[in-house]
């Protein structure tokens, strides 16, 4: 089922947040905060790719994916982006986040580093799993199109994703802010 599949890239980005918030030094708090804006966006990003696909094709199981693809593209191009996000790739908001983890954590706990990065590299192949199926061979003509409001909310949200990807310090001022405003606590 691809919403399993999804819960276990969340799980998985819920790891490399508390990482972030107990092993990176003295920067935990303003990591973790950047962590946790930029996690927001691929995880609504899959919701409403997944919402979509859940209720053009009345499934979300592999087998009843097939061709779904060809009639719902922004919903699987919003899927696969939001697990890339969640997966910590690169031109991602997932991947700035991610990087200073990685970072982190490799000098003094490089265990940890190499099981988050097996971790991402499982997301990506469940991500390929799932894409395959959405690509298969079977036309799904009676699945109707996209809405049109849900589109471009999908748009907006994978515009954002990759912004946040390319433009990390966007949200570095605020994170920052935030961060001091709760550091006495």
């Amino acid at each position: 089922c691809i919403r399993d599949r999804f819960g276990y890239a969340a799980l998985s980005d819920l790891g490399v947040l508390l990482l972030a918030l107990g092993g990176a030094g003295s920067q935990a708090v303003i990591l973790g905060l950047l962590h946790l804006v930029a996690r927001s966006l691929p995880i609504a990003l899959v919701a409403l790719s997944l919402a979509i696909v859940r209720h053009r094709a009345t499934t979300d199981r592999f087998q009843g994916l097939q061709g779904i693809a060809r009639r719902l593209p922004l919903a699987t191009a919003g899927l696969m982006l939001g697990g890339l996000a969640l997966a910590g790739f690169p031109l991602t908001a997932g991947f700035p986040a991610h990087w200073a983890v990685y970072r982190s954590l490799a000098s003094e706990q490089w265990l940890w580093t190499l099981l988050l990065l097996v971790s991402s590299a499982g997301i990506i192949v469940g991500l390929l799993r799932g894409l395959n199926a959405m690509l298969g061979a079977d036309a799904r003509p009676e699945v109707a199109r996209q809405p049109i409001v849900a589109s471009l909310l999908l748009l907006i949200l994978a515009a954002l994703t990759i912004a946040l990807g390319l433009y990390p310090q966007l949200l570095l001022g605020p994170v920052q802010s935030a961060a001091q405003a709760i550091s006495p606590f």
